[in-house]
């Protein structure tokens, strides 16, 4: 089976984020058993690659868009420029819509890869269906697969732009007249998406994974001092935001009370804005990381780890992240949606200020219920959650989809 992926708006490698990680492993695991031609902006892709341990199947190719010197959403060129643009944008696709000059450089790729047949092309993000007008044409027998990461409209700023919700929104319930089959990280958001879409769109769930020989199980040190917790996830993601705001405003103050030693990381990448910069820069108990190139010493540092989450969607990495390393989570219902949990048993879920509280204590004064929480989450990590199970559902899924006997 030969398949196209389009991954236009990620670092494809070395992956630093949900996104990221996401497409990479669906990547590596699509590579494992078909041929795969992925597009992609990273013009480095081959470079890190090389400079990496890790290696591709043979038959992985990847094709880059030529460097015209203008970079997407540079502002300093020229009207001339812009203009000229955006007049071709329009003419190449035949709509009025604001243009994308990235969407216009795939262009002159799929002149290179026209004669290939592909039996699957899977698109990564919404504003890649933008050129499912130029490439279903090219490519008419082969089935259409969207990666929906999140329900995109459920994630915007609650000042967003009333077009840009508009258009999302209506990109997201049109769905089914382009696409044969749906994926999303989670059923909550196969459910949104099926019902958007008057449930005539075929949804598969794949959640998102974890490698856990990277991120091998290992229980924390009972005897550091002080005790440490730690919120890991991009502080430019607004539910992230949020979600740590109401935690310091409606239970680190009361924790710090009780533990007066006890340390908050906050690491990721992103500006939180003024607020919570404020309130993450000036508490003495609160450690503010930033972004950093490897998590796990972080992790291993930690005794407890938590996602208070108040809106969003999709698959939380980060919950499985601290599963797999054995770092015991706290997390809201919404942030661990789309995970087969077991609360008490394999993850702590609350979702009010006095049982955070009462989690809290119980996990830093019973040694037995931490490591009984460990052990439970990190055994649902490896059977559900590694990329390796996951690329096992994804094989059959994919070969029911096109019906070619593997």
């Amino acid at each position: 089976m030969k398949v196209l992926h389009l991954i236009l708006y990620e670092q494809l490698f070395p992956p630093k984020n949900g996104g990221m990680l996401r497409c990479w492993n669906l990547l590596e695991q699509i590579s494992k058993y078909h041929e795969v031609d992925v597009i992609t902006m990273q013009n480095d892709i081959i470079v890190q690659l090389n400079k990496s341990d890790f290696k591709l199947p043979a038959s992985t190719r990847f094709f880059i868009p030529a460097n015209d010197g203008i970079i997407p959403g540079q502002k300093n060129i020229s009207f001339k420029e812009k203009v000229w643009t955006a007049i071709k944008y329009r003419l190449s696709f035949q709509t009025l819509s604001n243009a994308d000059s990235s969407v216009l450089k795939i262009v002159s790729v799929l002149k290179i890869i026209k004669n290939n047949e592909y039996d699957l092309v899977i698109f990564e993000h919404l504003e890649s269906l933008r050129l499912f007008k130029k490439i279903k044409p090219l490519f008419p027998l082969a089935k259409i697969i969207f990666d929906a990461h999140n329900v995109d409209h459920l994630l915007l700023h609650s000042n967003a732009n009333k077009r840009r919700l508009k258009n999302i929104r209506k990109a997201e319930s049109t769905l089914y007249k382009k696409c044969d089959l749906v994926f999303t990280a989670s059923v909550s958001d196969a459910e949104i998406l099926r019902s958007f879409n008057k449930n005539k769109i075929q949804v598969a769930v794949i959640p998102n994974g974890i490698d856990v020989e990277k991120n091998s199980y290992q229980l924390p040190d009972f005897n550091h001092n002080p005790k440490k917790i730690i919120f890991c996830g991009s502080l430019d993601y607004e539910p992230n935001q949020i979600g740590l705001m109401w935690f310091l405003n409606n239970v680190w103050k009361d924790i710090i009370k009780i533990y007066s030693t006890i340390i908050l990381l906050v690491v990721g990448k992103g500006q939180p804005g003024d607020a919570l910069m404020g309130s993450l820069k000036h508490d003495s108990n609160i450690e503010f990381i930033g972004e950093v190139d490897e998590v796990i010493p972080y992790y291993r540092n930690a005794q407890c780890a938590i996602v208070p989450l108040l809106n969003g969607s999709g698959t939380r990495l980060k919950i499985l992240e601290a599963m797999s390393l054995g770092v015991p989570v706290i997390s809201t219902s919404i942030g661990a949606e789309g995970i087969h949990y077991k609360n008490g048993e394999n993850i702590f879920i609350s979702n009010e200020r006095n049982e955070y509280l009462d989690i809290i204590d119980r996990l830093y004064k019973n040694d037995a219920i931490f490591i009984s929480i460990s052990r439970n989450a990190n055994e649902l990590v490896h059977n559900e959650y590694s990329w390796n199970v996951i690329g096992n559902t994804l094989k059959i899924i994919l070969r029911e989809l096109t019906q070619i006997l593997i």
